[in-house]
């Protein structure tokens, strides 16, 4: 069966969630010092972290971290901590 454009579209489009996570990590203003991310996670070099992340949302849907979810967990970690506008992932 042939794909549509809204097969090709959903397959690499990110979902609602994580396109508003990575329009809010664009234009975030995040720590340059040291932090704990989560548990177990320490960011010795947030500039090194931010750019890799920059490089997983370039490698868009496809990307490995995006495929296992690992781009979306950093993004997700970062706007618990950081966001202060006090509105909530979900809204």
């Amino acid at each position: 069966m042939p794909k549509t454009p809204v097969d090709e579209q959903a397959m690499y489009s990110w979902d609602e969630q994580t396109a508003q996570l990575i329009d809010w990590f664009h234009t975030a203003a995040l720590p340059v010092e040291p932090f704990r991310l989560r548990s177990g996670v320490e960011v010795a070099d947030p500039a090194k972290l931010y750019a890799s992340l920059r490089s997983d949302i370039e490698h868009g849907v496809q990307g490995a971290r995006a495929r296992t979810g690992a781009l979306q967990e950093d993004l997700e970690g970062l706007f618990d901590l950081f966001c202060d506008t006090g509105k909530s992932r979900d809204t």
